[in-house]
């Protein structure tokens, strides 16, 4: 009989903390901020795209190394002005996130 009353006892305490530390969790973590989880899904989404960038182009062909040295310039611009442009979208994305993170939580 008194093992029936500790079983419950101990089952009762054990879903307790478990709900208050679930709660916890909710509270503390930012990936359960729906907001916060999904932007950086975003990001991620980005920095895949960025492993696809390539800062050289490696042609099989042989070139004079005057038309080699400007398709390497032309790529690295590319490539250049691809990594500022996701640089900005990450920036204004976490930008957006935050301030609508905080303003929600006010």
């Amino acid at each position: 009989r008194r093992w029936k009353a500790f079983y419950f006892w101990r089952r009762a305490v054990r879903n307790w903390n478990i709900n208050q530390n679930k709660e916890l969790l909710q509270e503390k973590l930012f990936i359960v901020n729906l907001n916060l989880s999904d932007t950086l899904l975003k990001i991620r989404s980005l920095c895949l795209e960025l492993e696809d960038l390539s800062m050289y182009r490696a042609d099989h062909t042989t070139e004079s190394l005057e038309n080699y040295s400007s398709m390497q310039t032309q790529q690295r611009e590319r490539t250049s002005k691809e990594l500022y442009r996701i640089h900005g979208q990450i920036a204004d994305m976490m930008k957006e996130a935050c301030h609508t993170s905080t303003n929600r939580d006010v």
